[in-house]
């Protein structure tokens, strides 16, 4: 090689040495290093999902899965259209609608104003 093509190869060599060096120092200063990383990790909120099983309280780690595998297990082994077929007949039945039943649309009525009884008289008299 000649002295000159060995002096461009080493400038391009030392171009590319500073390039690596800037890239790596571009890239890692977007995350804190060392004791800043821990104090980072500290400092972060921790949602319910990160929480470990064993630290839940017994509601979320007994109660709520057993609740949902015993629904599923239900939907699974129950027919198509139950839910609805069941809600038709509770309302056949007389399942009681939000609110009022159907029939009254006025006041109700309180239990002193139908019957005049000795404790309704002593609750209306001073």
């Amino acid at each position: 090689m000649t002295a000159q093509t060995m002096l461009i190869a080493g400038a391009v060599l030392i171009f590319l040495a500073i390039l690596v060096v800037v890239g790596s120092l571009v890239i890692g200063a977007g995350e804190p290093q060392g004791v800043a990383r821990s104090l980072a990790i500290i400092e972060r909120q921790i949602t319910h999902s990160e929480v470990g099983k064993s630290e839940l309280p017994a509601r979320d780690r007994l109660l709520t899965p057993t609740l949902d595998r015993s629904r599923r297990l239900g939907l699974a082994f129950s027919p198509k259209g139950t839910s609805d077929r069941l809600s038709k007949m509770l309302d056949v039945a007389g399942n009681p609608r939000t609110g009022r039943s159907s029939g009254s649309s006025g006041p109700r009525a309180s239990p002193c104003s139908s019957s005049r009884s000795s404790a309704c008289s002593s609750a209306d008299s001073p």
